[in-house]
């Protein structure tokens, strides 16, 4: 299986992740979702991007190269992207499909409808810090991955994204169509 390229527009990466299992092996546990949405955020011209007016030290990985990890801040919890050519990609949500046990553990017995439907929510399922901000997904010992040979296929719908206050009708917003998961139903 050849690994996800992330040398990708944003949008054609936000895309192609719908569908496939994002994979965590932190704390020697492995926990996995299929990620059934995204949303696309671009470097240039976008003013919902954290990399909208440039690189600082909190969002110097949305600079890296593509397929860098970004971990930034999201209320008390964090986000995940993944660094795409001209932007990055937010996991918004996944439904769980390894590890549930440890992953409602994590989020103090969220039933699954919680489990990983918002990027906090995610993050924290799957044991995911601000540790693992600036580290590649092919790199040697990346304890998260992205497995493409997942048998879901889902109808991709596009929506505004949603929790932005600028952009917000930018259809940037990736997800499996109907899918009882989502952070935000369609």
């Amino acid at each position: 299986m050849a690994d996800l390229d992330c040398d990708v527009t944003a949008v054609a990466l936000a895309r192609t992740l719908i569908g496939t299992r994002l994979v965590s092996r932190i704390g020697g546990v492995e926990t996995a979702g299929v990620i059934i949405e995204t949303e696309a955020y671009l470097r240039t011209g976008d003013p919902a991007a954290h990399a909208f007016r440039g690189v600082t030290r909190a969002n110097a990985s949305a600079f890296g190269p593509p397929g860098t990890l970004y971990i930034h801040p999201m209320r008390a919890l964090c986000g995940l992207d993944i660094v795409a050519r001209d932007g990055s990609v937010l996991i918004r949500a996944l439904e769980p499909v390894a590890g549930r046990e440890t992953m409602a553990a994590r989020r103090s017995g969220a039933p699954l409808r919680l489990l990983a439907a918002g990027p906090g929510r995610l993050t924290q399922a799957l044991g995911i810090t601000r540790a693992l901000d600036g580290q590649r997904l092919a790199a040697a010992g990346c304890l998260l991955s992205i497995v493409q040979d997942c048998c879901a296929t889902y109808k991709i719908v596009s929506t505004p994204r949603i929790g932005v206050r600028k952009a917000t009708e930018w259809p940037l917003r990736f997800c499996a169509g109907g899918h009882t998961l989502l952070s935000k139903r369609v």
